[in-house]
């Protein structure tokens, strides 16, 4: 099946956030973490069903190198990126997400 991608304005500040703190050190860890977060969005679409569902119906994928997840659903033909959470960070703020 063909997946499409829509990522939600929050999830996106959530990825300019984490790259504004790498960026302090570093500029080369600010763009590997973009690069990382489109990556795993390619994996995502190739295999969306494959990662662990939360309570919420929301499934989780951990992104490679980064202390980050990233939160989705996946509504027939169409996947929604929700967040891009850090794994120290207050669980379940994103829960009010429209997607």
């Amino acid at each position: 099946m063909n997946y499409k991608v829509r990522i939600l304005d929050e999830a996106l500040a959530e990825v300019q956030e984490a790259m504004k703190w790498y960026g302090e050190v570093s500029v080369e860890l600010s763009n590997d973490v973009e690069t990382k977060f489109f990556e795993s969005i390619d994996k995502l679409v190739k295999y969306p069903l494959t990662h662990p569902k939360t309570k919420a119906n929301v499934r989780k994928y951990r992104m490679d190198r980064f202390p980050y997840n990233l939160l989705y659903r996946v509504n027939k033909n169409l996947i929604v990126i929700i967040a891009l959470v850090h794994h120290r960070r207050k669980p379940n703020y994103w829960k009010g997400r429209k997607s």
